[in-house]
């Protein structure tokens, strides 16, 4: 299975060009950047994985809890 990104050693991520396309695509639809719409779409996975307990809290103070 081939993903549409690549992690390199030293963590950066590179995404394949029609992934990149689609991304600019939906973040001209909504007028936002790049980088806001892969924020918020962290922040929607985040949510939806710890079940809502992020907060505004600094991350350095937060502990989630795996269920």
């Amino acid at each position: 299975m081939q993903y549409p990104f690549y992690v390199h050693r030293d963590g950066d991520v590179s995404l394949l060009e029609g992934l990149l396309q689609q991304v600019d695509l939906a973040a001209t639809e909504l007028h936002i950047t790049r980088s806001a719409l892969i924020t918020l779409a962290v922040v929607h996975e985040l949510a939806g994985r710890y079940e809502g307990q992020l907060s505004s809290m600094p991350v350095s103070q937060r502990v989630f809890v795996d269920r």
